[in-house]
């Protein structure tokens, strides 16, 4: 073993071996660029259409966010209005029962807010940023 060499992995052990490797790249190289050229459009295909979708998501989001603000605004009012006559009535039952409706239904729409609100962050990041 003393006068044996150890080869280095990938690397030709002479020139005729080195030549045959020219040969066999020079055979499919051309063919290999030419399938890469495709790849590498329907790669950039997807990703388009991934942004593509992912702004139509975007945009799906920031209307359910202006609308689910534009909720919240209107239980804010009614509940002003409620409390207000609550004031006046502290017993009145069915306002009592009102109040309770809108007061859960703000929980609900402060919950749907903050989610929809995480997910157009996620689809903005998704996108490297906002519109």
């Amino acid at each position: 073993m003393a006068g044996r060499r150890r080869q280095a992995r990938g690397l030709p052990r002479d020139l005729d071996d080195y030549q045959q490797g020219l040969r066999a790249r020079a055979k499919t190289g051309p063919a290999a660029a030419k399938n890469a050229a495709p790849k590498r459009a329907q790669q950039e295909a997807a990703a388009r259409a991934a942004i593509s979708k992912s702004r139509g998501r975007l945009g799906t989001l920031r209307r359910e966010l202006e609308e689910i603000e534009r909720r919240i605004s209107a239980i804010a009012a009614q509940q002003a209005l409620i409390e207000e006559e609550l004031c006046k009535d502290p017993m009145h039952g069915g306002l009592q029962a009102q109040h309770a409706d809108l007061m859960s239904d703000a929980g609900r729409m402060e919950t749907r807010w903050m989610e929809i609100g995480t997910a157009l962050e996620a689809a903005e990041a998704e996108i490297g940023g906002p519109d």
